[in-house]
């Protein structure tokens, strides 16, 4: 889509981020209920749980993925403001919008980048957990994330020299681009692939290959669920919110978006840090309500009794006599 311009396209940027973003916020919120929560059940020595996870590394790195996403939608804001207040009209923000070697820019992809390599590395180290420590498994994702680092400062360094007659999709900056492209949607590919193997059943597993897309697989399985008699679609809801396959598909978006050479490759790649936190949060509060299930699934019933003296009439309702001259009152649901 040629026609649409780095001005309209920044302007929707705002409009979409701040929408995911708000997404993000509740999701965020949320979860750090469910931690705070948790760590006082800790405190209290009433906890279900074996320990407080307000510090583990999990958390930790979802706090600094939020403060990361939080700080490039603010820069989005600001530059809208900075664009239209401190410029004057006519092509003023036409002309900010296009240098891309502005202080607030730079900035911008910093942070962008930060949120990437946080959200893989969180990606990463669930893939390890989940693979039971297993570090043959992260060797391809560890190679990548230190690729996408390498690719991410040439890629800021380049937009450090910008100049008005430069484009972003010259051959200097492409090859940055393309390289951190790439390098996320490996990431996520290959992390999405493993987790969606280990989250099949071992029955479903022998019938693919692993190097089926995942795409496929997710469709496959739940033709192939049917036939085992799984009539809900649970298994793909887990393997979705599991693994990056959102991230995923906005970095195979986003690559084509670019390599076509349009304008809209900007929208979806300012939009991505709120994306990686979102997977990332989809984890955190799944877990978290498998966690509150089977603490459920695990206190046993205990149906409410009410202690009445003898004397007192109950009509037809299920009493007990007791040796202490009362009576049990049951009270079912």
């Amino acid at each position: 889509m040629s026609d649409v311009t780095l001005l309209t396209a920044n302007l929707v940027i705002v409009v979409l981020e701040s929408f995911l973003y708000g997404i993000y916020a509740i999701m965020a919120s949320c979860a750090l209920y469910f931690m705070v929560s948790r760590h006082r059940e800790h405190l209290n020595g009433t906890s279900w749980f074996p320990r407080s996870n307000l510090l583990s590394p999990v958390a930790l790195g979802a706090q600094a993925l939020f403060i990361t996403v939080s700080v490039h939608w603010l820069l989005n804001v600001s530059r809208v403001f900075v664009a239209f207040h401190h410029w004057d009209d006519g092509p003023g923000p036409r002309i900010f919008y296009s240098n891309f070697s502005h202080i607030t820019e730079i900035l911008k992809y910093g942070f962008l980048v930060a949120s990437f390599m946080i959200g893989d590395s969180l990606l990463i180290h669930r893939l390890w957990v989940v693979s039971g420590f297993r570090p043959g498994i992260i060797v391809f994702p560890i190679i990548t994330l230190i690729g996408l680092l390498t690719f991410s400062v040439g890629l800021i360094y380049q937009l450090s020299t910008y100049t008005s007659n430069d484009s972003m999709f010259q051959a200097a900056y492409r090859r940055w681009t393309t390289g951190v492209c790439i390098c996320c949607l490996c990431t996520a590919a290959y992390t999405t692939g493993k987790l969606c193997l280990i989250a099949l059943p071992h029955r479903l597993k022998s019938t693919h290959s692993c190097k089926v897309c995942i795409w496929y697989k997710l469709w496959s399985v739940s033709r192939a669920l049917e036939s085992f008699g799984v009539t809900s679609l649970t298994t793909i809801v887990r393997i979705f919110t599991d693994s990056a396959a959102l991230f995923a598909t906005f970095s195979l978006f986003h690559l084509v978006s670019y390599q076509c050479g349009s304008n809209i490759q900007f929208i979806v790649l300012d939009c991505m840090p709120a994306v990686v936190g979102i997977s990332n949060l989809l984890v955190q509060i799944r877990l978290h309500w498998d966690l509150t299930q089977k603490r459920a699934a695990s206190t046993p019933f205990m149906t409410p009794q009410l202690r009445i003296p003898l004397d007192i009439s109950v009509g037809d309702s299920q009493v007990g006599s007791g040796s202490d001259g009362m009576k049990t009152l049951y009270l079912h649901p």
